[in-house]
């Protein structure tokens, strides 16, 4: 990975020196990744390219498949594991997570290898183990406390949260998405570099209203049980990526276990659930009336160290229509609300 760093920050200095929009593509393995339960989303690794440190998808709707298979390749992947050591208690059933080096991400780490592609996942997934293990209390310095809340999507987005998808380069912030809309590589780097976006023809910025019927909001914390040795932290958002795409709005609640082993806490694999539900706005997209998007109170469980729901939504939402429910480590209950 070294090697591949610097060769990457090698092309990216030649390319913005001749101001060159090319592109550098790099080679990757052909053969999709060897696991022990099938793996669905590697069918489509030969429509998924490298490059200049992007992966590449051909369409939105690629994406949105890749994203969708890698959920469930997850969640396969996790239960095979549980069905086979799910009998133990909490304790002994960590205690052969950490024997057996059991990853319940493995198919996002299989796509990164496969791809030898450092993403925003595993930036963070770094930097919160490092926090952790120096205490991990204040929900403040989280590291995890990412716009791009989703672990499955973080895999798909490099450090700087770019990525390639048809002829356009785009680049997430909290806010807005800045779309290069012929892929040139010089403008993307010029804008990391700080260069303001409006400066370039090439640029489009999708910026979403900071009103009162919105998208791309999110809240979180912990909570902590009364022994102060749980606990979970939930997440709840209404998140639109991409510009013209309702496919890729969606609401996501999450909910991740800790113990406090040591005098620092570790992430723990319990039974736990996460449920969105609310409100979103109906088809006049103002607001003005609810829609209920999950009537049929669909939730997720999962024995694990973390669990999401995940809904599709096609319509922005108001402050306090999105809620969740959050069950977890130490037998905690949480409700949580969207609000700002």
């Amino acid at each position: 990975m070294k090697i591949f760093s610097k060769l990457y920050f090698t092309i990216s200095f030649l390319v913005v020196v001749l101001l060159s929009g090319c592109f550098q593509k790099e080679t990757v393995p052909s053969n999709p990744p060897k696991t022990n339960t099938v793996m669905r989303a590697s069918d489509y690794y030969g429509q998924i390219q490298v490059e200049n440190g992007l992966l590449v998808f051909p369409s939105m709707e690629v994406y949105e498949t890749i994203v969708s298979e890698l959920d469930i390749d997850c969640k396969n992947y996790n239960n095979a594991f549980v069905a086979e050591w799910g009998h133990l208690n909490e304790d002994a059933f960590n205690a052969k997570i950490e024997e057996l080096g059991h990853n319940e991400d493995q198919p996002l780490a299989d796509l990164e290898n496969h791809f030898q592609f450092s993403s925003l996942r595993i930036k963070i997934e770094n930097e919160e183990n490092a926090w952790l293990n120096a205490g991990g209390e204040d929900v403040a310095n989280d590291p995890d406390n990412h716009f791009v809340i989703d672990e499955t999507e973080r895999t798909l987005f490099n450090e700087w949260v770019e990525i390639k998808i048809g002829t356009s380069l785009f680049k997430l912030e909290e806010f807005r998405c800045i779309e290069i809309v012929d892929g040139n590589y010089a403008t993307l780097l010029a804008i990391r570099g700080g260069a303001n976006p409006n400066d370039f023809p090439n640029v489009k910025i999708h910026r979403p209203d900071r009103a009162e019927c919105d998208t791309q909001r999110r809240n979180w914390d912990f909570k902590t049980n009364g022994s102060n040795d749980r606990r979970i932290k939930w997440v709840i958002s209404h998140w639109t990526p991409f510009p013209s795409s309702g496919n890729s709005r969606r609401v996501m609640a999450k909910t991740k276990n800790y113990k406090k082993q040591g005098g620092s806490w570790k992430k723990f694999a319990v039974y736990c659930e996460a449920q969105g539900k609310g409100f979103i706005s109906d088809v006049e997209g103002d607001c003005s009336k609810q829609l209920n998007f999950n009537p049929n109170s669909s939730f997720n469980s999962a024995t694990a160290k973390k669990v999401k729901h995940k809904i599709q939504v096609q319509i922005k939402t108001k402050s306090g229509w999105v809620s969740g429910v959050h069950n977890g480590a130490g037998g905690i209950t949480f409700n949580s609300s969207l609000t700002w």
